[in-house]
């Protein structure tokens, strides 16, 4: 669990996203959590979609829409289509919607 926390603060963007992604492959859920949480910033496509399938799960879907909006902007893409993803469930849609909010932007 400490290291998932301190990944937040590894200087490497590639070598930290490649470790976020083994912790979300962890079996501790609070790893996991601290996983998402770590990802604040990381721009890498397959993360991004990890974390906003993650919007589904009730297990996550706070520390997830906290990471993303924390990201923000260099991720809209993405979230709008994730959003128009044919078989989104609208759990998800919403979470994106509140999602859209939290970063606040006109783009």
């Amino acid at each position: 669990l400490f290291g998932a926390l301190l990944t937040r603060y590894f200087p490497d963007a590639q070598a930290r996203t490649r470790l976020v992604k083994r912790l979300l492959l962890d079996e501790s859920l609070t790893v996991q959590r601290a996983a998402i949480g770590s990802a604040i910033g990381l721009e890498d496509p397959e993360l991004v979609r990890h974390l906003l399938n993650r919007l589904g799960d009730i297990r996550f879907a706070n520390t997830a829409l906290s990471t993303l909006a924390a990201t923000g902007n260099p991720l809209l893409d993405q979230i709008e289509d994730a959003f128009g993803f044919t078989g989104q469930s609208v759990a998800v849609q919403m979470r994106i919607l509140q999602l859209y909010g939290k970063i606040g932007t006109v783009e």
